[in-house]
């Protein structure tokens, strides 16, 4: 290995998955008190309305329905059936042919402004222009050779605001938009974007959000004190160990 060789580390990436095994070591009600979400609701789009399919905390289905836009009222009286989807993420997956997905090779200077850069070219990697779509872009993977892999998903602005104004007419209001075919390709992808407009975006309860702050802050104060608890424990016997020896060494 060339000691000159850049180490590349996403630090985002790696905390994400430090924290998602970190996690699975918790009780599973301590688990769930960390979580934004308990449980995921998917609407996908039919060409009558929508597929509506409720998993739980462990991804295990709770419930599939059917509805046509008019039955879509009906999702009310599903949550005094099932209290979970009070407390779930809400989503809506884009069916396969109502968005674009398409993989750039960019220069690595771009990580860190890729959705300005990703604009400012975007009618050049699709046929659209920036004004006509809602897009986003993700790292998928570094290649080695000065470049990043680089998934680029679009779907029409009117496309996707008409499932939206659906939704939001019987009072459901989606936390997150993504797209079929990027979770059946790349599934370590599916909760790295969202292709939700800001005009359409909830606002998060601060409170809440102080509270999973806070929680995740004690886990890593004892993270970090199980690793370092031992090692000072280690210390202290060394030192101890010392001083006796030194004053063996007196006596004699």
């Amino acid at each position: 290995m060339n000691l000159d060789t850049t180490i590349d580390i996403d630090l985002k990436k790696f905390f994400r998955w430090w924290g998602g095994e970190l996690a699975f070591l918790l009780p599973k009600a301590l688990r769930r008190q960390l979580r934004e979400y308990q449980g995921r609701v998917i609407f996908t789009p039919t060409s009558a309305g929508f597929e509506v399919d409720c998993f739980d905390d462990d991804g295990n289905r709770v419930f599939h329905r059917t509805m046509d836009e008019g039955a879509l009222g009906q999702y009310a009286s599903l949550k005094s059936q099932y209290p979970l989807l009070e407390h779930t993420e809400v989503v809506l997956r884009l069916p396969a042919g109502q968005a674009l997905q398409k993989t750039l090779f960019l220069p690595l200077a771009v990580q860190q402004n890729l959705q300005q850069v990703v604009s400012f070219e975007l009618d050049r990697y699709t046929p659209f222009k920036p004004d006509q779509v809602y897009f986003s872009a993700m790292v998928v993977d570094n290649t080695g050779h000065g470049q990043l892999s680089v998934l680029l998903v679009v779907v029409p602005q009117h496309t996707l605001d008409a499932q939206l104004k659906s939704l939001q007419a019987v009072g459901i209001k989606p936390h997150r938009v993504d797209y079929q075919d990027v979770s059946d390709d790349f599934p370590q992808l599916t909760d790295a974007y969202n292709l939700l407009p800001e005009q359409y975006q909830q606002k998060g309860n601060k409170l809440s959000q102080s509270i999973h702050g806070l929680l995740y802050a004690v886990l890593f104060l004892s993270f970090l004190a199980v690793l370092i608890w031992p090692v000072w424990m280690q210390g202290q016997a060394v030192d101890s160990l010392k001083a006796r020896i030194k004053t063996l060494e007196k006596q004699n």
